[in-house]
């Protein structure tokens, strides 16, 4: 009994020295683009070197452009506003208005999602480094042109995105596009890669092999008839 617990033992520690050892994916992390601030140097949200969106007189600040390069997301489309047109939104809050987005990424995305507000049904596009249509998904108002449609937009693909863009009804890709959509809360899925995701077999794990299999071989000696 004492020898069956003993290699009972040895199978579980096994286990877990493996599943410790052997590389596991790469968990997904989510970052909020609230438009309320701008990364600094560091590439990161909610640091110290975070730069706060301007104030917009009249309610307009400008096209967007590099302000999200650091980041890994450059802007050759869409303009930046602030009016307390979201519901429940103060007057200082900012969002995308006037000029749809078109944003290029040069960090790994896999899933996108924004919020509009907008008169117009609103469709967003994930596009590959090609052009290539990824994933798309429509929010459609009920009554286009009559009121503000609150919804969110989200897609999600295996693939990396390497730009995105949301769009009036109507409207095509990198075309001209007159109707306005106003759109907040982007939010992106991308992998978190680091080294503490993918472990690999270090000295430690070395050892800890080598005492296994000089558990094992003690345990099939004590187990071998005598002759």
């Amino acid at each position: 009994m004492a020898m069956l617990n003993a290699k009972r033992a040895l199978v579980v520690f096994a286990g877990l020295l493996l599943a410790w050892a052997l590389p596991q994916p790469a968990r997904a992390q989510t970052v909020l683009v609230d438009f309320e601030t701008f990364p600094g140097p560091d590439g990161s949200f909610g640091t110290s070197d975070d730069v706060p969106a301007p104030p917009c007189p009249g309610g307009f600040c400008g096209l967007l452009s590099n302000e999200f390069s650091s980041f890994g997301m450059t802007f050759s489309s869409g303009g930046l506003g602030t009016l307390p047109l979201f519901p429940g939104a103060p007057a200082t809050n900012h969002y995308l208005t006037s000029s749809p987005p078109d944003a290029t990424f040069s960090r790994p995305v896999t899933g996108i999602s924004i919020t509009s507000y907008s008169f117009w049904t609103a469709t967003l596009y994930a596009l590959d480094s090609k052009g290539a249509i990824l994933a798309s998904d429509t929010l459609i108002h009920p009554s286009p042109g009559s009121f503000f449609f609150l919804g969110t937009l989200s897609v999600s693909t295996t693939e990396p995105i390497a730009r995105f863009t949301v769009l009036p009804d109507g409207c095509s890709i990198g075309a001209p596009c007159n109707p306005i959509l106003n759109l907040d809360d982007l939010t992106l899925t991308t992998p978190a890669l680091s080294i503490t995701d993918v472990p690999t077999l270090s000295e430690w794990g070395l050892a800890g092999l080598a005492a296994l299999l000089a558990a094992v071989g003690w345990v099939a000696l004590r187990r071998r008839p005598s002759v």
